[in-house]
């Protein structure tokens, strides 16, 4: 059975009712009700990721925070501006999410598990539920803010896995994203300047700091497309 999916199932008899094996499925047919209930849990978890990545920043030098910030904005020591400018993000990435669900919808026919525009509105469909878990779906409420903060036009959007090892898996280099400037080259090929756009150095610096205390030197917490069942 392919979750999230339900079948009739008789109580009394402890078993399922017309011998169901077609299980039906949730999301397609409750429509835009499975994914909005998980944006619920995705926004408690992008929050308690965000206050972590933000009381990292206020300790660059500690040695686990400059490792993180050399992985994923390509440099352990940014200079101040560029310090400033990703802790100011950071905090409106965070005000964003807990200013949900303004600005916020289902859209029904998404190919994607979410998009949004640029100062104005997120939606989400299906796929938010389909294709990635509970910290999948956290790290999309992190990118998606990203892409609401910072102004249209996109000009980088680089996934955090792309052309990465996570998990012990080896991924491709990302497509190329018609329209986006800095699109289809490998994660770290970013330079610091285009990280502090990239939505995908957010969310995967905030993962980062948030597991990294309780998981020591645990740096690969890269979620969303490369590791979906978690």
């Amino acid at each position: 059975m392919v979750a999230p999916a339900y079948a009739r199932y008789d109580f009394d008899d402890e078993a399922y009712s017309g011998h169901e094996d077609q299980a039906r499925q949730v999301t397609a047919l409750w429509v835009g009700l499975l994914p909005l209930l998980d944006v619920g849990p995705a926004i408690d978890t992008a929050l308690q990721w965000c206050d972590a990545a933000l009381a990292a920043l206020a300790v660059p030098s500690a040695p686990a925070v400059s490792a993180a910030l050399g992985r994923h904005f390509m440099h352990p020591a940014p200079d101040p501006a560029a310090r400033a400018a990703i802790v100011d993000h950071m905090q409106q990435v965070r005000n964003r999410i807990a200013a949900l669900p303004n600005d916020f919808r289902w859209r029904s026919g998404m190919d994607v598990a979410a998009r949004t525009s640029a100062g104005r509105f997120t939606e989400i469909g299906d796929a938010f539920s389909n294709g990635a878990g509970p910290n999948g779906r956290a790290a999309i409420m992190v990118h998606e803010a990203v892409h609401f903060i910072v102004s249209n036009p996109v000009l980088v959007d680089v996934p955090e896995w792309s052309g990465e090892t996570v998990a012990g898996r080896e991924w491709g280099v990302s497509d190329p994203i018609p329209g986006v400037a800095v699109s289809g080259i490998a994660y770290r090929d970013l330079t610091t300047a285009q990280a502090i756009d990239n939505p995908g150095s957010y969310a995967a610096f905030a993962q980062e700091m948030f597991f990294t205390p309780t998981q020591p030197g645990a740096a690969d917490t890269r979620f969303g497309a490369a590791r979906p069942h978690e």
